[in-house]
């Protein structure tokens, strides 16, 4: 998906959280994209978190994301504790 479309549903919902998903490095550029995108657009208080195969420290820093996760639970108790 091209970040715009994250971003249009992000301010139809109001989300809190957008969750993005790469399991190659080439991932890493659309990710990074997205959370500039998000910030243009004024959405600084939605949290990002990214996950996948080939996803670690580097590739959240890289990105801008608020953390990434090493499994799907992990993101769904990160997503509880920022929603709470």
């Amino acid at each position: 998906m091209r970040p715009e479309a994250f971003i249009k549903k992000v301010l139809e919902t109001d989300a809190q959280v957008l969750a993005l998903s790469g399991f190659l490095p080439l991932a890493y550029d659309p990710m990074k994209d997205t959370v500039a995108a998000l910030k243009n657009a004024g959405q600084d208080q939605t949290k990002v978190m990214i996950g996948g195969g080939q996803i670690d420290d580097f590739a959240c820093d890289y990105a801008g994301a608020d953390a990434w996760g090493p499994d799907a639970m992990s993101a769904v108790r990160l997503a509880l504790e920022w929603t709470e």
